[in-house]
C-alpha cells in the first residue's frame, strides 16, 4: 500500500487502529485574520492552534499490534473559515505521535470544520455543526517498532465552539488501519 492507498501489487499486513482521542486542547496561536475580498464578495477567517490530545486503545476495536500508537499526538493546525470562525471551512495540519516503545509515526491530516457529514440517508446529524472537525490522517511510523508501517485514518474531533475560535477542549475518535510490508 503506498502512501495514497491500496495497490494491488503490494505484499502487507493490514491491522486494526481504534483510538479514543482524549485530554484534547486547542490553544490558538497568535490572532486569527479577516480577509476581505471584493471578487468574489467573501470574507474569510483564519486561524491557527497547537492541537494535542492523548490516544488510548479503544479495546472493542483496537488490534493488539496498534497498541504501540497509543500516547500523545501534537500539531499545529490551520483553519480557514467562512465569516468569523462560526462558519463551514477546512483545515490541515503535519503531526507527530509520540507512542509507546519510543514509536514516532509523522504525517498529515486534514479536514472539514463545522459540517456535519452524517445526514440525509443515515439522519445523524445536519449539515452544519458548529464545533466539529472530521477528517483523513495518513502517516509513516519513522522511529520504534513497526518502522516503515503506513496509517490511514478517518479521524472525528468535537470542541467547544466559541466566536473567533479561542482556545477549546478538543476529544473525538479515530479509526483506521495500520499497513505493513510483509518480509
Amino acid at each position: 500500500m503506498s502512501s495514497e492507498g491500496p495497490t494491488l501489487e503490494s505484499r502487507e499486513c493490514i491491522f486494526e487502529l481504534s483510538k479514543k482521542m482524549t485530554n484534547g486542547q486547542m490553544r490558538r496561536i497568535g490572532e486569527p485574520r479577516l480577509y476581505t475580498c471584493d471578487s468574489p464578495s467573501c470574507k474569510s477567517f483564519k486561524v491557527e492552534h497547537n492541537f494535542t490530545c492523548i490516544l488510548k486503545t479503544n479495546k472493542e476495536c483496537d488490534s493488539k499490534t496498534a497498541a504501540i500508537i497509543d500516547g500523545r499526538l501534537t500539531s499545529e493546525i490551520i483553519h480557514g473559515l467562512i465569516t468569523n470562525g462560526q462558519g463551514r471551512g477546512a483545515h490541515h495540519a503535519k503531526f507527530l505521535i509520540n507512542g509507546s516503545k519510543d514509536l514516532e509515526v509523522v504525517g498529515i491530516l486534514a479536514g472539514i470544520t463545522n459540517a456535519g457529514t452524517h445526514h440525509g440517508t443515515a439522519d445523524c446529524e445536519p449539515c452544519d455543526v458548529k464545533g466539529h472537525m472530521e477528517g483523513r490522517l495518513v502517516g509513516s511510523i519513522k522511529k520504534g517498532p513497526l518502522l516503515g508501517s503506513r496509517i490511514f485514518a478517518s479521524y472525528m474531533i468535537f470542541f467547544e465552539h466559541s466566536p473567533e475560535f479561542t482556545d477549546t477542549i478538543a476529544n473525538g475518535e479515530l479509526e483506521g488501519i495500520i499497513v505493513s510490508d510483509c518480509t
